[in-house]
C-alpha cells in the first residue's frame, strides 16, 4: 500500500483528483507541522500507478476580460501552461483588450472619425498597459517586467 508524503497544502485536493481519474482509493490523510501524507489503496490488477486516462477535448477557449498587465501576463501564462500539455489554445479578447495585441507602430488603414478618436484613445502595444494594483505612475508595471526579464519570462 503507498503511501505518500507533500508538504505542498493543496496536495489534498490533487491527490484526490488524481485517485478519482485513476481509479485508486485514498485510505486516509492527516497533516502534521506542515506535512500532508496520504495512504493509497492500488486499483485491482493493477502492477504499477500508471493507468490511462480517458481521453478528454484537447482544446481550450479563454476569453480575456481585462486589459491590466498583470492580468494579461497571467492568461497567458495559463495558455502556455495548456499547450505545454498539448492543449489547443484559442484566445478572445474582448474589446477593452485589444490593446494587448496591438502593435506597437502605427499601421496605415482607413478610419472614420470615431475609430479616429477610438485609435488616439487606446493604449498601442503591451508596453502601455498598467498594473491592476499598485501601478504607482507607471513604475510598477516597469518592476513587473524588469522581474520577468531577470527570470527569462517572454514579455508580452
Amino acid at each position: 500500500m503507498p503511501h505518500v508524503t507533500a508538504t505542498d497544502p493543496g496536495f489534498y485536493n490533487d491527490i484526490s483528483a488524481w485517485s478519482k481519474n485513476t481509479g485508486h482509493e485514498l485510505l486516509d490523510k492527516s497533516s502534521q507541522a506542515g506535512r500532508f501524507e496520504v495512504s493509497i489503496r492500488k486499483k485491482e490488477g493493477q502492477s504499477s500507478c500508471r493507468q490511462e486516462v480517458t481521453q478528454t477535448l484537447k482544446e481550450k477557449t479563454m476569453i480575456v476580460f481585462s486589459g491590466n498587465l498583470d492580468k494579461a501576463i497571467a492568461s497567458f501564462i495559463i495558455a502556455k501552461g495548456a499547450a505545454a500539455m498539448g492543449i489547443k489554445v484559442d484566445k478572445f479578447f474582448t474589446f477593452c483588450c485589444l490593446n494587448i495585441i496591438r502593435k506597437n507602430e502605427k499601421v496605415k488603414v482607413k478610419k472614420n472619425m470615431v475609430s479616429k478618436m477610438f485609435g488616439t484613445m487606446m493604449p498601442r502595444g503591451s508596453k502601455k498597459l498598467a498594473l491592476s494594483k499598485m501601478n504607482m505612475g507607471d513604475m510598477g508595471a516597469k518592476m513587473i517586467r524588469s522581474v520577468m526579464k531577470k527570470q527569462n519570462v517572454d514579455s508580452l
